[in-house]
């Protein structure tokens, strides 16, 4: 008798196996507001070792507006992020959930 995991929608349809890669969640952060030497450009690096673990995947939550748009990357341990701020977006803060699969 076969033994696993499988899941169906209402359909009937196989939406996950236990072939299928699950995400799994290695944290989070928030973005600070402008500030320092130079306010208008904010960046940053997470080092976490669970990067080497999968395929990296990551989201970001809130600070949408027309100016400031995040960029992420990730190379090996580390994922590094930046954005230019605008005063006349107010407060844009970013949360970044980040894991892998």
């Amino acid at each position: 008798m076969t033994q696993g995991l499988q899941c169906f929608d209402a359909n009937g349809n196989l939406v996950i196996d236990v072939t299928d890669h699950l995400t799994k969640t290695l944290g989070s952060f928030t973005t600070p507001v402008g500030s320092g030497s130079n306010p208008y450009l904010m960046s940053g690096t997470v080092v976490d070792d669970g990067f080497l673990l999968g395929t990296p995947w990551y989201v970001s939550v809130g600070g949408f507006n027309f100016t400031s748009v995040l960029a992420i990357s990730v190379t090996g341990n580390k994922l590094s992020w930046s954005y230019n701020y605008s005063p006349l977006d107010g407060n844009t803060i970013f949360k970044v959930i980040y894991g892998v699969f």
